[in-house]
């Protein structure tokens, strides 16, 4: 199967008060044409970082200590201004975690979409139409995203609807640029659960009508499960565990995987959800060796003194522990 998107090495940290951070460290993965791959780990273990680095989108503060960003040949990090612009009008579409900062507050709906329209691909085969054919383009895209009523919502701003609207409409301006790649942080996190299913739902069929690839990033193990087909596992800016979905889930190796599903809540069953304790370790200090060590129970010497590699547990399933023969 083809490669849509190779990062190798990727480090990436912040200039900050107390000195220079370094969130991801050496972080690799790949994403194949067609193929949906989830991102997992709590919060603040950089995974937004890791989004914003394949678009080359990072705060001003940002530095970017070395590796690669390949999407079909194209070297992001080294990209130019154009070709940048090309790759995020044509090819690639992100949906931020946040609805209300996505959208700029001052405009309506309507202006917001026919921005985001004019300047992609969509508008490429009908130049030269008038506002009546944008007005119409951005009617179907809301339709579908499942929004009611799409005329009004136009004409609306963004704090005039819930939250689930905010976020459907978020979907349908990355729609406008995503024909090869969807990059999707946390799209759920702040709505009810019964309007994230619907939200997951729409953003499965969509997906599948229009081929594309995805990275879904959550902190929602279960979620994930049932939306990709492999997931990655990020703890602390490293990637420490990869596999498909299943195995992950119900046969994950690294001590932090196995927390994470252990927390996860359970509908059936005698057993109850286990909280793990800790915290992520201080980025501008960050540990020698595996960034796990101070909250892992089968912590050894050598975890302290060298970062684990990875491991091939099987075809599908690697692994970056010490406790498999690091």
């Amino acid at each position: 199967m083809e490669r849509l998107l190779v990062v190798e090495n990727l480090s990436v940290g912040y200039r900050t008060y107390r000195g220079h951070s370094k969130v991801l460290d050496n972080v690799s993965f790949e994403v194949l044409k067609g193929e949906k791959v989830g991102i997992i780990g709590e919060t603040g273990c950089g995974k937004t970082t890791l989004l914003r680095s394949v678009l080359r989108i990072l705060p001003p503060n940002a530095l970017i200590y070395g590796g690669k960003v390949i999407f079909k040949g194209i070297d992001i990090l080294n990209s130019s201004h154009d070709s940048l612009n090309k790759l995020r009008r044509e090819s690639i579409g992100i949906i931020f975690q946040d609805p209300m900062s996505a959208l700029n507050p001052f405009l309506k709906v309507r202006d917001q979409l026919y921005d985001a329209i004019k300047y992609s691909k969509l508008i490429e085969e009908h130049k030269g139409k008038s506002k009546d054919y944008l007005r119409e383009l951005s009617i179907n895209l809301l339709k579908e995203v499942a929004l009611p009523d799409p005329q009004r919502v136009l004409e609306s701003y963004p704090f005039q609807l819930s939250g689930g609207m905010r976020q459907r409409i978020c979907i349908a301006l990355a729609l406008t640029r995503a024909n090869e790649l969807l990059l999707a942080d946390e799209p759920t996190t702040n709505l009810d659960v019964t309007i994230q299913e619907q939200v997951l739902n729409i953003l499965r069929n969509l997906v599948e009508e229009r081929k594309l690839s995805v990275i879904l990033v959550s902190h929602a193990l279960g979620m994930l499960s049932e939306f990709v087909d492999r997931i990655y596992v990020m703890y602390a800016g490293q990637m420490i565990e990869s596999g498909r979905a299943e195995e992950i889930f119900f046969d994950p190796k690294h001590p932090y995987t196995r927390a994470l599903v252990a927390s996860a809540p359970k509908l059936i069953g005698k057993w109850e959800a286990e909280a793990l304790f800790g915290r992520v370790p201080d980025y501008v200090n960050p540990p020698e060796g595996c960034r796990f060590q101070s909250r892992c129970p089968f912590v050894k010497e050598e975890c302290r003194a060298m970062k684990p590699p990875l491991q091939k547990i099987s075809e599908t399933h690697w692994v970056a522990c010490h406790i498999y023969g690091g």
